[in-house]
């Protein structure tokens, strides 16, 4: 098993966080990391960001004393593992976590490996320019 490869300022942004918010942010950098080898953290737009072929998700916390996950291509997401709340933009679905609820880790795991799954076969910009073309 290859090891997980941690950014530093996303360690660090995790270390800055509330402190009952601390582990539950650590168990999903690990998820979210061990869902494909090929997954890269960095922080980027003040938070830790996900990538496998183009962005994929990102961690935040809420005012709230909540964490939620974003997948950035969650509307083309089929969420057959309901974890995603209901949408508040156009292309991005967010799945909440609170530190006193049950972790639901082989849900998350599935809809990990659905994003990174539709990363891998999603039409490329140059296709998607090319139909436009043809359709006018």
């Amino acid at each position: 098993m290859e090891s997980l490869v941690f950014s530093p300022q996303v360690t660090a942004y995790v270390q800055q966080q509330a402190r009952e918010l601390q582990p539950l942010l650590q168990r999903l950098r690990h998820c979210i990391l061990q869902a494909a080898p090929q997954v890269e953290e960095r922080f980027i737009y003040k938070c830790p960001f996900y990538y496998y072929l183009g962005q994929l998700c990102y961690m935040s916390t809420t005012k709230t004393g909540s964490v939620y996950l974003g997948f950035v291509k969650g509307m083309h997401l089929s969420n057959d593992q309901g974890l995603f709340a209901e949408p508040d933009t156009k292309q991005i679905r967010k799945v909440f976590f609170h530190p006193d609820q049950p972790f639901p880790e082989e849900s998350l795991r599935e809809l990990l490996q659905e994003a990174i799954l539709y990363n891998d076969f999603k039409p490329s910009q140059q296709t998607l320019c090319k139909r436009r073309a043809m359709a006018h």
